[in-house]
């Protein structure tokens, strides 16, 4: 049971794993006048062929490297 309150499943805010793997998840919600950043984010990751997901991981990578 222990285990189970470290799962994401198990705790959604508090969690350690999810399946027993390493993993995190972001969910962003975006909406009013926040819809165009989405938009232009989403057409940027198909320019470059990319996820929308994978865009935004590196993007955020590319600031924070910068710090």
């Amino acid at each position: 049971m222990e285990l189970c309150l470290k799962c994401y499943w198990g705790n959604p805010t508090n969690y350690d794993h999810i399946a027993l793997q390493e993993i995190r998840i972001l969910a962003l919600i975006w909406q009013d006048n926040e819809i165009t950043f989405f938009e232009a984010l989403q057409k940027e990751a198909e320019k470059d062929k990319l996820q929308l997901a994978e865009h935004v991981k590196n993007l955020i990578e590319k600031h924070l490297k910068k710090k």
